[in-house]
């Protein structure tokens, strides 16, 4: 609040401003003075309570001396604004004799903090902790770790570090402070070599493993380095400065290897994680432009001089196994979604309804696809060499899934089946061999070819109203538009089979009646009386015969 106060004192400090926001501005004095009361609580305690991020390796005097300097500044500000723009209120007065009050506080705590600091400092340097080990070789290694240590008192830096921070905030510098300065050259190299080994100490766990082989020269070239370089001491400072560029140089060296290593790796982890996404069979093309990106990017890490890249190839080939396992397990438990779109047409041959292409052809054809799909990781090509193919084990434990597939495949067949068998029924008629006889032999009375026209008009009707389009099978199309034709060409044969029928049979009648008439006749015509019994019993036999014919005919 107080900076948004100072923010608009301007506005703030008009007459009629100040009128209306009178009650606010008494809140504010209020807070003001709570804020200067909890500074001052902070101060009568045991322990201050520095709430602000601080390294950790600096002194707490410094830290409680920044907090008091910062705190003296927020106060001046409280101060400044109750002088000029909050005196006319009845608080301004205690919120000035507190901050006043405050201040020397402040300036007491930060003024013994620092005294004590620089006597610290001074007790410090005369004890000669605060000194460079001459004795000793700059780099050492660690027997049982085989760390590299570089031999220097680090508290010479956070030192060196506090009186700068101490005297960017006003404090006078300590003679003591001057040492320091004496082993400014010495310290800035002690800074770079205690990066070299925390570089050099870490180097493992920067390194990505499979990568590591192929930083193995320049890795080589830091131990070698470190290692068998003679002693160098503090007090020689031209070796020093030599010794120390030739460690940062290689330094640099290996860390920029590392660091295009690095992003090459997580280039390649992308791609992995793209490719575990994406279906194996629906993608197939681009699962080869990756792996070929893959492949790109080793390629060019290879013509960029690194070798050994066996391990990092290794690597790589392992994490596409599980992305094609993965992709593959899902393929496998759909893979009966996978089959291409197969048209197959209903035919009339033969007196009857076949597939067209057979059926075997079909459940051949479909069979060698589904071996070719299950075989497909057998046929994949990774990073390494062909000898060393890792994929055809995903063959071996998985394979077995595609028996889904196999109950889908033998179902959709059966399906199919079915279809061509509901097709032959509605074509029955197209599968009598002899329509012409079946008409003969089972139409007899007027009746029989009555119904059957009309049962034949009938058929005619539905047929036109058959839609005859493709049905769909899962991934099988059966196309049954060619079968209209052949149903129409049914109930025109049928038609005409009746027809035929019909006129045969009224031929046949017209001829017996016309015997029957002659046989009449002949009888009729004949005038000579019965000379016998004989003769009279014979033409009565034939009377008796014509008057029995005569029903059938009448009829």
């Amino acid at each position: 609040m107080l900076y948004e106060f100072m923010r608009y004192k301007s506005l703030i400090d008009r007459p009629l401003v100040k009128i209306a926001l009178n009650s606010e501005l008494e809140i504010f004095i209020s807070s003001l003075i709570s804020m200067l009361k909890t500074i001052q609580a902070q101060l009568d305690s045991d322990e201050v309570d520095v709430k602000m991020y601080q390294p950790p390796e600096m002194s707490p005097v410094v830290q409680q001396v920044q907090w008091a300097k910062q705190m003296e500044a927020k106060v001046k500000d409280i101060q400044t604004c109750a002088e000029k723009y909050l005196k006319e209120f009845e608080s301004s007065a205690e919120l000035q004799k507190l901050a006043i009050q405050v201040l020397k506080d402040l300036k007491t705590m930060y003024t013994q903090l620092h005294e004590e600091w620089s006597r610290d400092l001074q007790a410090q340097v005369k004890s000669g902790t605060l000194q460079l080990s001459l004795d000793k070789p700059v780099v050492e290694f660690s027997a049982s770790s085989k760390m590299m240590v570089v031999n220097f008192n680090s508290r010479l830096v956070w030192v060196e570090l506090e009186a700068r921070a101490l005297a960017a905030l006003g404090l006078p510098t300590p003679a003591a402070a001057a040492h320091i300065d004496t082993l400014a050259a010495a310290l800035g190299d002690a800074r770079a070599l205690q990066q070299v080994a925390s570089f050099h100490n870490t180097l493992g766990e920067r390194m990505i493993p499979s990568t590591r082989p192929m930083m193995l020269q320049a890795a080589l070239d830091l131990s070698t380095l470190v290692q068998d370089q003679r002693a160098v001491y503090w007090n020689d400072a031209e070796q020093l400065q030599n010794y120390t560029d030739k460690l940062k140089k290689i330094v640099l060296k290996l860390e920029s290897q590392n660091t295009y290593l690095t992003s090459q790796h997580i280039a390649i982890r992308n791609i992995v994680e793209i490719l575990m996404d994406t279906e194996l069979l629906a993608k197939q093309a681009e699962w080869k432009k990756h792996v070929k990106n893959i492949r790109d990017i080793i390629e060019t890490v290879e013509a960029n001089g690194y070798k050994n890249t066996e391990l990092w190839r290794s690597h790589w080939d392992w994490q596409l196994y599980k992305a094609l396992e993965c992709q593959y397990i899902k393929t496998l438990l759909s893979l009966h979604k996978h089959f291409p779109l197969v048209k197959i047409d209903l035919v009339l041959r033969g007196r009857s309804v076949r597939i067209q292409p057979p059926l075997e052809e079909i459940r051949v054809q479909h069979y060698h696809q589904l071996r070719r799909l299950v075989a497909l990781p057998a046929h994949f090509v990774g990073l390494r060499a062909a000898a060393d193919n890792i994929f055809a084990a995903i063959v071996d434990k998985h394979s077995w899934l595609g028996n889904r597939a196999v109950k889908q495949l033998e179902a959709a067949l059966a399906a199919l089946e079915r279809t061509r068998e509901a097709w032959t029924r509605r074509a029955s008629l197209a599968c009598v061999p002899d329509l012409h006889t079946l008409c003969t032999e089972h139409l007899k009375e007027p009746g029989d070819w009555e119904a059957n026209f009309k049962a034949c008009k009938a058929y005619g009707q539905a047929v036109a109203k058959m839609s005859f389009e493709d049905e769909r099978i899962d991934w099988i199309i059966v196309v049954t538009a060619t079968l209209r034709h052949e149903f129409e060409a049914q109930a025109r044969n049928l038609w005409t089979c009746l027809m035929s029928s019909l006129q045969t049979n009224c031929r046949e009648d017209a001829a017996a009646v016309d015997t029957f008439i002659a046989n009449a006749m002949v009888m009729l015509e004949n005038k000579a009386l019965p000379k016998n019994a004989k003769e009279l019993a014979e033409i009565s036999g034939k009377q008796q015969a014509l008057q029995e014919k005569m029903p059938e005919f009448i009829a």
